[in-house]
């Protein structure tokens, strides 16, 4: 008979066989009638969270008495802050955008979102000007305050993915 000690450190008489493991239950020898020769061990209880320098090591100090092990992993590693597997659509070609038009006489501006691109967008709004649509709002404005609409400075304030 040999002596170990359990998981909580209470020492177990244990015949002396050849353990073999199966799953979460290691079997002891031939002998399987009942519960003689098995005993339940359990893995180690894991806590992983990103690492945080200062709070991860007063983490660490805590969960040691409490038999649970913390692993810590980076928040960012060097390979997602050094490689991009796709490259950026440039701006005049994003579709579902929230967009920009200011005047260039006052201090206002129109605030707008597409489904198309900005580029479409603003062609539709020159044509609106260009026509004097009583329907559109950048037509209007341009028209009852004689101002003109700065096309060169309309910018995409943000793109919308998954809205529509």
């Amino acid at each position: 008979m040999n002596a170990a000690l359990s998981p909580r450190g209470h020492t177990l008489s244990i015949p002396s066989l050849t353990p073999l493991t199966y799953g979460r239950r290691r079997v002891l020898g031939g002998s399987t009638s009942g519960e003689r020769g098995v005993v339940n061990v359990e893995p180690p209880k894991i806590l992983c969270l990103p690492f945080v320098r200062g709070v991860s090591e007063g983490i660490e100090r805590v969960c040691a008495p409490l038999e649970l092990k913390a692993a810590f992993k980076p928040m960012r590693t060097l390979k997602q802050c050094l490689m991009r597997v796709k490259t950026t659509t440039p701006q005049d070609r994003r579709k579902g955008v929230v967009y920009e038009v200011p005047c260039k006489e006052c201090n206002k501006c129109y605030i707008g979102e597409t489904r198309r691109t900005l580029k479409v967008r603003l062609g539709d709004y020159k044509l609106a000007v260009k026509w004097g649509d009583p329907k559109n709002g950048i037509a209007v404005h341009a028209h009852e305050s004689k101002h003109t609409v700065d096309w060169d400075e309309a910018k995409l304030r943000s793109s919308v993915s998954g809205y529509w």
